[in-house]
């Protein structure tokens, strides 16, 4: 599920100003999130849940650096 949403958020952001994803985490899957890029938001939890968000375009960012040195290992 979440790698659709990257790909929806990669295609929208080509025609919209979309940088940010957000999420609204149950308490027991924040660690989840952050193990997949998410940040804490700066504002108090809620009660049931607790706001997360990604950088979109840095994440992208380095997901292509990554791929590109990778890719680098084919040349050799």
């Amino acid at each position: 599920m979440l790698l659709r949403i990257f790909v929806i958020t990669l295609h929208v952001s080509q025609f919209t100003g979309c940088r940010i994803i957000t999420v609204d985490s149950k308490t027991g899957a924040v660690e989840w999130y952050r193990k997949k890029g998410f940040t804490l938001a700066q504002m108090r939890p809620r009660d049931d849940t607790v706001p997360l968000y990604m950088d979109f375009h840095r994440f992208v960012s380095q997901e292509e650096m990554h791929t590109l040195k990778t890719l680098g290992d084919f040349s050799k």
